[in-house]
């Protein structure tokens, strides 16, 4: 659980605009001393600083953590296929989110647009490089034997797709589509489930903040028990802010054709 003192961390990557960093204490709030900006890559060593000075127990961040390894394998009886295991199952239950690219795709680098995905490799490994951070195991349970701060993988809309089927069935109310973010109802809709878990900040609602908070939120509830991890870890879990149970009955997995890309 998230005790008096102890701080999560979520972080919104990007690559024209600045990285967004937000500190989430066990009161829920994030005041104007709790924000980060740092332009990326330039500021990458600032921004691995300012999280490890801040002694998290859990930093999420919005990227993925490195390239498509390709593990053309079978995984819970379904076809072999070129996209991660979290990237198949959340496109099954349409929830689908950027394709990751082996390394061998762009040998000559990746191109101009995924270059917000080459800063995430990089602050990932940046952090695993510290002895205070790593990418928790599937079954060690959260800050189990004083462990070090866990590093999550997350997705933004699918944490908010979640939260948002949550409280309609916590409220009984009828399904509505979760708003796309850049609009004034989709940020309406993700500042009110921000809100609705007891977070706390000020005037600041542009969408990389609300990504951040998402982040932070996701890592917050790790602590607690209450998230559900997608895929094999070899290639990377990616983790969402609600119990495994729930999303499976809520999210129920339909056919899908191969992804090749």
């Amino acid at each position: 659980m998230v005790k008096d003192g102890s701080v999560v961390i979520g972080i919104d990557v990007a690559d024209v605009r600045p990285c967004v960093a937000a500190a989430l204490g066990a009161d829920g709030v994030v005041d104007e001393n709790d924000w980060g900006l740092f332009q990326l890559p330039g500021e990458l060593r600032s921004l691995v600083d300012w999280v490890s000075g801040r002694c998290p127990l859990v930093v999420a961040i919005d990227a993925p953590q490195g390239f498509n390894k390709r593990l053309l394998e079978h995984w819970k009886g379904h076809s072999p296929t070129r996209a991660r295991a979290c990237d198949y199952e959340l496109a099954r239950r349409k929830l689908p989110l950027y394709q990751v690219p082996a390394r061998d795709d762009y040998p000559d680098g990746l191109p101009r647009r995924l270059q917000w995905m080459k800063i995430g490799f990089d602050l990932f490994s940046a952090l695993a490089r510290r002895p205070d951070f790593e990418r928790p195991v599937a079954w060690a349970p959260p800050g189990a034997f004083g462990a070090p701060a866990a590093l999550l993988e997350v997705y933004p809309h699918a944490s908010f797709a979640t939260l948002l089927r949550e409280r309609q069935v916590a409220h009984r109310q009828n399904p509505v589509a979760l708003e796309r973010k850049d609009t004034r109802a989709g940020i309406r809709q993700r500042v009110e489930l921000l809100r609705a878990d007891g977070l706390r900040w000020g005037d600041y609602y542009d969408h990389d903040s609300l990504d951040a908070l998402a982040a932070a939120l996701t890592a917050r509830r790790y602590l607690d028990g209450r998230t559900h991890k997608l895929g094999r870890y070899r290639e990377g879990l990616l983790w969402l802010p609600v119990t495994g149970e729930f999303f499976e009955r809520e999210f129920p997995a339909e056919p899908l054709a191969l992804l090749t890309d």
